[in-house]
């Protein structure tokens, strides 16, 4: 059994997530906070299973693009796949696993009835009737804020004000930043208080294809593998889709969510 020495930070801007990282993680994996907390819980089953403990250290893709490229102590990397086409120099090619697609969906505080937004026009109605849409300031190298604000500079979202907001969207929500947001659905299901109220449609093209790879340096690449498979596997499907990530391959027609 391996050890890491757990006072090595990977970078400012990465936090140790894990409960029970205290003593010594046999596998480390770096990761978006986009797909966090279903990892979270398959990682929990890995470790009820084989014993074996998981150190999860999370962060924006920027953050964790770089810790990937650097020399800190980790195993296994997720990322969206760009991102991981750019890390050939820092992965095993022929581990890469596709792990699901983040979905995209507005949020808003808990409470109020909230309009179907399952066709490209009444999703359109939505925003404009708000006037204004959040979503996490790319500037703070958010993703998923980023690829919101693109969206918004299409001609169909004339006159809705673009609202950049400091930390996860649904949290902003929360805290009155805003009475609309969009964002990764991984992230908005993370907030207690935030509800979603529903998937932006598919004609967007607006979502987050994430892979996971074994990095060069990993210290132990056979059980990296071994837990990329199984985060991957049929049998971890249902944990993903829970936390509002899916296949690429089985992601379903929106349905109206029911007030």
């Amino acid at each position: 059994m391996r050890h890491f020495h757990l006072s090595v930070v990977v970078l400012p801007l990465l936090l140790a997530v894990t409960p029970g990282n205290a003593v010594g993680a046999e596998i480390t994996v770096l990761a978006p906070g986009v797909v966090i907390a279903p990892l979270r819980k398959l990682a929990a089953e890995w470790t009820a299973k084989t014993g074996e403990q998981i150190d999860i250290r999370g962060g924006n893709v920027q953050s964790v693009s770089a810790a990937a490229a650097g020399a800190a102590p980790a195993d296994l990397v997720l990322l969206p796949d760009a991102s991981l086409d750019r890390l050939r120099e820092w992965i095993r090619p022929e581990s890469r696993r596709r792990v699901g697609r983040v979905l995209f969906g507005l949020v808003v505080k808990r409470g109020p009835i909230h309009p179907c937004i399952a066709t490209r026009e009444q999703f359109l109605r939505a925003v404009r009737d708000a006037g204004e849409l959040a979503f996490g300031d790319p500037a703070n190298g958010s993703l998923s804020g980023r690829m919101v604000e693109e969206m918004l500079r299409r001609p169909a979202f004339a006159g809705v004000r673009p609202r950049p907001v400091q930390g996860m969207i649904g949290e902003a929500i929360v805290r009155g930043d805003a009475a609309l947001g969009a964002g990764a659905v991984s992230e908005i299901l993370m907030t207690p208080g935030a509800e979603l109220v529903g998937r932006i449609p598919d004609g967007f093209g607006i979502h987050i294809d994430v892979g996971g790879a074994v990095l060069v340096r990993a210290a132990d690449s056979a059980s990296a593998a071994a837990f990329l498979r199984y985060i991957t596997a049929p049998t971890a499907a249902k944990l993903w889709t829970a936390g509002g990530i899916a296949r690429p391959d089985r992601v379903t027609a929106h349905r109206c969510q029911k007030p």
